[in-house]
């Protein structure tokens, strides 16, 4: 059987659309999606496999599915502080911002990082508009201590500094 040429750069032509496709989509993904663990839990909860004639691939739940999952992983993992963050991205994407706040303030009790997560719960608030909570924010990190990874850092280069930038 003899393939026309034709046929051959039309096949061509699609597969390269499909190709460029997936590649804009992965490109278009949020940094901390594409950093997830290959099958864990969290992937589980955030990726679906759907079938292709080519075979099966990963294809990303939408927030109404993903923001329940996340949910049970939190009450199986309540010591994992990253997940309240997850689950509050979420909730931001489902356009939930009471809940999304709520998981934020629950993420920065259960983290070990305190200062980083009051910048994170700082951002939230800068991406909903609310400038005096954002100030708020930013003020309680920048009155904690410096860690101690920051001790020979110039001051104007430590975490709590930069929170008044």
């Amino acid at each position: 059987m003899k393939l026309s040429r034709k046929f051959v750069a039309k096949a061509s032509l699609v597969f390269l659309s499909i190709t460029a496709g997936f590649m804009a989509a992965r490109a278009a993904m949020p940094e901390w999606i594409q950093n997830i663990e290959v099958r864990s839990l969290v992937e589980a909860a955030i990726f679906r496999t759907a079938p292709l004639p080519t075979g099966p691939i990963s294809i990303r739940r939408p927030p109404a599915e993903t923001v329940p999952a996340l949910g049970e992983l939190v009450k199986q993992h309540p010591q994992q502080a990253d997940l309240y963050a997850l689950k509050a991205l979420e909730e931001e994407q489902k356009l939930d911002f009471a809940a999304a706040e709520n998981d934020w303030k629950l993420y920065l009790q259960n983290a070990g990082d305190k200062a980083a997560v009051q910048m994170d719960l700082a951002d939230f608030y800068h991406r909903r508009h609310r400038p005096q909570n954002e100030v708020d924010a930013l003020s309680a990190a920048g009155r904690m201590a410096s860690p101690s990874s920051e001790r020979f850092t110039s001051v104007s280069d430590q975490r709590a500094w930069q929170a008044f930038e």
